[in-house]
């Protein structure tokens, strides 16, 4: 990507996990969304590998030296977090059934 991108925030987006990267383009002095879906994030997955994964896929916009990688670790994990309390909380549901 050029001198002229500027990443703003990351949002992350529960479901399906997708991470957001809010970018300006300073030339046109407007903001942007790029959208990085992981519907196939489980919460056993290695976030290195899927840092690998996004870093491939979407790599001018997680490029290296702009983005650090603890970041994109640390969305990963808060995506799959909340996999882990989906699953916890259905399992309670289903435990609300037992007799």
């Amino acid at each position: 990507m050029s001198k002229d991108f500027i990443p703003r925030r990351f949002g992350l987006k529960f479901e399906p996990p997708t991470i957001i990267l809010e970018y300006k383009i300073q030339s046109k002095n407007k903001l942007y969304l790029h959208i990085m879906p992981m519907p196939e994030l489980e919460p056993s997955h290695d976030p290195y590998d899927w840092l690998d994964i996004l870093r491939k896929e979407h790599k001018p916009f997680l490029d290296a030296k702009v983005i650090e990688e603890g970041q994109i670790l640390s969305l990963i994990e808060k995506l799959q977090d909340n996999l882990i309390g989906e699953s916890v909380e259905g399992s309670e549901e289903d435990e609300d059934w037992a007799f």
